[in-house]
């Protein structure tokens, strides 16, 4: 894979992109400007994780190539995704879930740190990354959006089985000499998705229309896709440009929807290809998984001092030094121990 581009970048960018569209919702600030201006197809918040899974699609491919086995492969996406995700679970717990409880009660001898819909209980229920406990006590009661403290962990679950999906098509040969299935595999994902979301059908595998990733299960598999014709499938800058231009006519004027899957894997991978940018702390993680329950802290602790653009750069700011911790404390830590089975376990 080629090493010159600027994938840290883009996923900084994406998570922001989410950022920005969740303090709307969190914040109180009504509708974001930009689903006005595109007519409701799309807020900005799906396109970043849309852009994540179908970049995630790309480089999680080209992990499994380089892995020995799938036993080494698991291993790297596990230590990866889950240290991170459990010490945020622990600090939205045990650190932001009481200060918002305290903003509203000025003590916090009566919050639920045991017992049903408790911080305890917050950390078990939601362990494997099925988000079973959206909330703690009654702690956004009086939040501007009071269903969930974190709703961006969602995602986590639909992630880690695309990695599943992965291996056994990685155990198919497909990244060898059997392609084409993959390609017809693509296809049909994307005839499902199209049907749904472009053409109100429901038809195809249940476990696909009834899922809430969809959309992003189609972008990932692109990515894929992309990864393996990624010799063939080389846009100059001004392919992208005319892309680009497409997608910004098409989310004006409509009909952006059925193609937004292949806009968004080309526009994030292909553009970000073509130069370098490298960061030293991947914070990009960080960036996702924290964003929201502060988002909800500072709501209730500023919002009423602040528009929307001093909510954003208060939030950016937290958000930044705990997502740099988080790398620094935790996932940097974890990551150093991928290579651990490499002398021990063969190549399959």
């Amino acid at each position: 894979m080629n090493k010159n581009n600027a994938f840290d970048l883009l996923r900084i960018l994406l998570a922001v992109l989410v950022l920005f569209s969740h303090a709307y919702l969190i914040g109180g600030y009504g509708q974001e400007p930009f689903a006005s201006i595109v007519k409701n197809q799309t807020y900005i918040a799906e396109f970043g994780v849309m852009g994540f899974f179908s970049l995630s699609g790309y480089l999680i491919a080209g992990s499994y190539e380089r892995s020995k086995n799938i036993y080494i492969f698991l291993w790297h996406r596990i230590v990866r995704i889950f240290p991170g995700f459990w010490f945020c679970l622990i600090i939205t717990s045990f650190v932001i879930a009481p200060i918002i409880y305290f903003s509203d009660h000025h003590t916090i001898s009566n919050f639920p740190f045991t017992g049903d819909n408790s911080s305890f209980s917050f950390i078990y229920r939601n362990l494997f990354l099925e988000v079973n406990q959206w909330s703690i006590g009654d702690i956004l009661n009086n939040s501007a959006y009071k269903l969930s403290l974190n709703g961006s962990l969602w995602s986590l679950r639909p992630e880690f089985y695309c990695y599943i999906f992965i291996m056994l098509i990685g155990l198919g040969g497909i990244f060898n000499d059997n392609k084409l299935p993959f390609f017809i595999i693509t296809g049909l994902l994307y005839l499902v998705y199209s049907l749904k979301f472009v053409f109100n059908i429901n038809y195809g595998p249940t476990f696909l229309i009834l899922s809430n990733a969809l959309k992003l299960y189609t972008c990932f598999v692109l990515g894929s896709l992309f990864y393996m014709y990624r010799e063939r499938l080389q846009f100059k800058a001004k392919g992208l440009v005319v892309i680009t231009i497409i997608t910004l006519l098409l989310l004006k004027y409509g009909g952006y929807n059925i193609m937004a899957p292949i806009l968004i894997s080309i526009i994030c991978i292909s553009l970000f290809s073509k130069f370098k940018v490298k960061f030293k702390y991947d914070i990009s993680y960080g960036l996702y998984i924290y964003a929201f329950p502060i988002e909800q802290l500072v709501y209730k602790l500023w919002r009423t001092y602040l528009n929307i653009w001093g909510y954003l750069v208060i939030i950016l700011l937290i958000t930044s030094v705990m997502s740099f911790l988080s790398f620094i404390l935790i996932e940097k830590p974890f990551l150093r121990l991928k290579n651990i089975l490499n002398e021990y376990v063969p190549r399959l």
